[in-house]
């Protein structure tokens, strides 16, 4: 695992003690208990623009994407562009332990890296943008998930993604989404969240690379009983089907 962290296994373990009670020494134990502290410790700094995923939002979107046994019970590559502390993760956790996916996560603040990687000690967490390493992430993977910061963040972390993907805006959703793609390989499936008017703001140019890669999409709004959300977020799905 590669992670460069500024927050003590003791910090983040006064961070859920202070709301939840002593941290479990089983890394996997309590996780939700482990999902909320980040949580709350993201409300607190709002100034992050990080919106972790809520986790029963997280169960129907990723649900959706495996509704189907597309894999055919084979080993895949996994690949969260953007984890925090691992929410889209969750709904796979227990493939993840069984070893039914060789997952990577990429989380450039390292408090929710670190939670993430005491939920899932079996994936490959680093603790930076996955702009640093974009050429070795292209068309390696059977599957992608993410819920990219939306808009022009203020963080860094997208001025080489950029680079790559010229048609796309700053604004961080749309790059991810293009960053997503990009590592699919043929035959690949993305699930990326997005702000409902995101696909709608595409230019033409960006469509167009899409249409090159991938035959078809399809968009899943929130579930009434998701409350705020069901107007604030949508999942769209992607299939690769071309280089």
């Amino acid at each position: 695992m590669t992670t460069t962290y500024t927050l003590t296994d003791e910090a983040l373990g006064g961070l859920v003690a202070a709301q939840f009670g002593p941290l479990p020494p089983e890394p996997a134990a309590n996780r939700v208990a482990l999902h909320q502290a980040y949580a709350l410790w993201r409300d607190r700094n709002v100034q992050l623009s990080q919106y972790p995923t809520p986790l029963d939002l997280a169960h129907y979107f990723v649900g959706e994407l495996f509704a189907t046994d597309w894999l055919a019970g084979r080993t895949a590559t996994l690949l969260e562009t953007s984890a925090g502390s691992g929410a889209l993760l969750e709904p796979l956790a227990a493939a993840i332990r069984e070893g039914m996916f060789d997952a990577t996560a990429y989380e450039i603040d390292p408090i929710p890296c670190l939670v993430g990687s005491r939920l899932f000690p079996q994936v490959t967490w680093y603790n930076r943008s996955p702009e640093t390493d974009l050429a070795a992430l292209q068309g390696r993977f059977d599957v992608v998930v993410s819920n990219p910061p939306w808009r022009r963040s203020v963080f860094t972390g997208v001025g080489e993604l950029k680079a790559a993907y010229e048609f796309a805006t700053w604004d961080r959703e749309q790059l991810f989404l293009a960053l997503a793609i990009d590592a699919l390989r043929v035959g690949g499936r993305a699930m990326v969240l997005l702000p409902p008017n995101c696909l709608s703001q595409l230019t033409q140019e960006f469509w167009d690379w899409l249409q090159a890669r991938c035959s078809t999409y399809r968009v899943l709004p929130a579930p009434e009983w998701s409350g705020r959300w069901q107007n604030e977020i949508v999942a769209t799905y992607w299939e690769r089907s071309y280089d």
